[in-house]
């Protein structure tokens, strides 16, 4: 989908911060108002293409089934869903790029939940369906903190024939507030056909500088930064945000736009001093390295896991996230290899016998 990047790619800004600014009331579900109030979306949305934006969320962030029960709108996932992608389209030009966006889910596997790793897969199928059928050109999954929400939503995305791309959201420590090392879940996600990964949200550009430089020796899709002009303490001007960009992309980001605070003034100062610059060239990756949720491993050695019935299975995706090392999954039957690789919440040498 980003495939030759010699320049970055541009996308949107903030919706909710502009929302609000635009009357939209606190506690409102947002797919909702958006709908009722369409022309102060439109505007919003208009103001990110006049300022260069290459591509545009549709506002679905929080458009699946777990998030809309608040509103006592679990049932109306394909409608909205549907409705607001139509609502983006109608607004953008052609040669413009549509994503659908969805985020976290909620819910979490255990040990931390007592959600099936298949049941958040179905979440994120039923909201990407939709979408598809709203003919988006890809997915965004974005401000995520945990593996299996990304992990869910690519493989959700993969059901679809959709290209996906992926950001998390970092603490000052440079890991997600559930302890996601972004390193490791690029390293994941590029064995699952992701399109680009990155960072949106976050405290602000000069917080990711580190995490970027890091992902930046590894890469072999784009990096996205998308972050949020609105930090604890003031709010980044837009030359002040433009010029902390500009200081990704040369450290290795080649796809860039705002989130939380970000205006079109944001991004057309933006576009004004990236658009030229040259990005940096992909790594090629000649051997396979495998992760965790919160570790890389590049040397150590492999434990062999051996999955012989369905009963070494359920025990084996009972206890899977104990394994603090890489591992390789050996099994006599195909399926018992493929749905032991879909619970292991990582990546892992993987054949059958």
């Amino acid at each position: 989908m980003f495939d030759n990047l010699k320049n970055p790619y541009i996308l949107d800004g903030a919706f909710g911060s502009n929302l609000i600014a635009a009357g939209m009331p606190s506690g409102a579900c947002v797919e909702q108002w958006i709908l009722n109030n369409p022309d102060a979306y439109k505007k919003i949305v208009c103001s990110y293409v006049a300022a260069g934006s290459m591509a545009v969320y549709a506002p679905t962030m929080n458009a699946n089934r777990t998030a809309l029960r608040a509103y006592g709108l679990e049932n109306e996932v394909v409608r909205l869903n549907k409705e607001l992608a139509a609502l983006t389209k109608s607004c953008v030009p052609d040669g413009i790029l549509v994503g659908g966006d969805v985020s976290q889910s909620g819910l979490f596997i255990p040990p931390f939940g007592d959600t099936a790793f298949e049941e958040i897969v179905s979440i994120y199928s039923e909201q990407i369906e939709a979408l598809k059928e709203a003919e988006v050109d890809f997915i965004a999954a974005e401000t995520l903190c945990n593996l299996s929400d990304a992990r869910a939503a690519v493989i959700a995305s993969g059901k679809a024939g959709l290209p996906v791309i992926v950001t998390l959201t970092v603490n000052a420590d440079g890991r997600t507030m559930w302890g996601t090392s972004p390193l490791a879940a690029l390293i994941i996600l590029e064995d699952m056909g992701v399109s680009a990964f990155g960072l949106n949200c976050s405290d602000g550009p000069a917080n990711m500088k580190p995490v970027i430089q890091k992902l930046a020796e590894y890469n072999t899709v784009p990096l996205i930064v998308k972050p949020n002009a609105s930090l604890p303490s003031d709010t980044l001007p837009a030359d002040e945000f433009a010029k902390q960009i500009a200081e990704l992309i040369d450290c290795g980001a080649s796809i860039a736009g705002g989130c939380c605070g970000t205006t079109g003034e944001h991004i057309e100062k933006m576009v004004s001093q990236i658009k030229n610059k040259k990005v940096k060239s992909l790594n090629i990756r000649k051997n396979k390295i495998l992760a965790n949720e919160r570790k890389v491993f590049f040397d150590e050695e492999t434990e062999k896991i051996i999955l012989n019935t369905n009963e070494d299975l359920e025990d084996f995706i009972e206890n899977c996230n104990t394994k603090s090392g890489p591992i390789k999954i050996i099994a006599n039957n195909n399926e018992i290899l493929k749905k032991a690789l879909g619970a292991y919440q990582g990546n892992a040498d993987g054949s059958f016998r």
